[in-house]
């Protein structure tokens, strides 16, 4: 989706100007547009190397989550962690063989929601 992808390089540039400003070390960040179920290689190579993946799937279907897991499941190094906000158990079946469930986070009210109440990050680890 272009817009959101043009809304994303700006937060990304304010994002990283506040991390300068403040002094503070971050891993460099990389925006890529596209199905992420169709991936570029070099995306691959990316998760390969991953320590922790972010999803932010509140709106997907469960065969999208599905989905993002048999992909994500062959290419992450063990211990690498996969962070949601929806839980991704319900694709039983798969993601057992692959991730373990290590524990909710809630977070508080107006930090990371829409609507502003608080809501709970599911964290997984690859086995």
């Amino acid at each position: 989706m272009p817009q959101p992808h043009q809304y994303s390089q700006k937060l990304l540039m304010r994002f990283e100007k506040a991390l300068h400003s403040n002094a503070i070390a971050c891993a460099p960040v990389e925006l890529i547009q596209g199905d992420f179920l169709h991936c570029h290689p070099y995306l691959q190579d990316a998760l390969r190397n991953a320590g922790l993946v972010y999803i932010n799937n509140p709106k997907f279907e469960p065969s999208m989550n599905l989905g993002i897991l048999q992909l994500l499941c062959p290419l992450l190094p063990k211990s690498a962690k996969l962070i949601c906000f929806e839980s991704l158990i319900g694709t039983k079946g798969y993601w057992d063989n692959c991730m373990v469930y290590k524990s909710p986070l809630v977070i508080e009210k107006n930090a990371v929601s829409w609507h502003g109440n608080g809501v709970i990050l599911h964290i997984l680890e690859k086995l």
